[in-house]
């Protein structure tokens, strides 16, 4: 199973704006992830060096990306002046321990341990927790992790007994990939799955730095914008 990056359909961004959602958080957050992962895919390609001039310059993606991948700086004005970026590349420490999960794929498939959900659920837990520690990990985490790749692919629900199961992890499974949120039907009240939504979006964006994100007026109909398209336009290009 190749590495991937989990890209929603245009029904469900509609969908997630219906509910309030910030989208434009969510695609700008999509854009860092589509980029690191071609990045880490073609390191010659790397990750801002040969991308859209709008893209190394966005005061979000340009900061997550080098938060993570300093040396990609040189590929953008906005980062080499962004005071912040240079205080918290000053004092951030980096957290190996989710590397742990690395130890998945040591296990065989046949044998039934990753089906376990004791072991599925310990490993949506370690990502949720860790994950915002070390994000880096989305992209280079050890080849051949299928479970990794079915959490991240939005496809682990098929290793989940129905049910209370999924229920355990939903909030868990939203912080990794917000339409998460999509699949479940059981909420008590409409109100309750918007607002779980919203938290879910900003937690995985707040993974990558991305959390003093400000709502602009004509947000909740911001699929019909022309950055909208651009941004959707390049996690297709990008996304390969």
């Amino acid at each position: 199973m190749a590495k991937d990056i989990f890209v929603p359909t245009m029904d469900e961004l509609y969908e997630m704006q219906d509910l309030n959602g910030n989208v434009h958080k969510y695609l700008l957050t999509k854009v860092v992830e589509t980029l690191c992962m071609r990045g880490y895919k073609y390191p010659n390609a790397g990750i801002l060096k040969s991308v859209y001039k709008y893209l190394c310059e966005n005061e979000y993606i340009s900061t997550a990306v080098c938060k993570m991948y300093p040396e990609e700086m040189k590929y953008s004005e906005f980062a080499q002046n962004n005071l912040n970026l240079c205080l918290y590349l000053l004092k951030h420490k980096e957290n190996k321990e989710i590397y742990r999960l690395d130890n998945l794929v040591l296990f065989k498939e046949g044998a039934g341990v990753l089906s376990n959900h004791k072991v599925v659920k310990s490993t949506i837990d370690i990502l949720s927790e860790l994950l915002p520690e070390n994000p880096k990990y989305r992209f280079d985490y050890r080849y051949g992790n299928d479970l990794l790749e079915e959490i991240f692919g939005r496809k682990i629900l098929e290793r989940l007994y129905i049910g209370s199961t999924f229920e355990n992890v939903q909030f868990q499974l939203g912080k990794i990939e917000p339409t998460y949120g999509l699949l479940y039907n059981n909420y008590e009240s409409e109100f309750l799955k918007e607002t779980l939504l919203k938290e879910f979006i900003d937690e995985y964006a707040r993974t990558y730095g991305i959390d003093s994100f400000s709502v602009v007026e004509g947000e909740e109909k911001f699929l019909e914008t022309s950055e909208a398209k651009k941004l959707i336009k390049c996690i297709k290009q990008y996304n390969i």
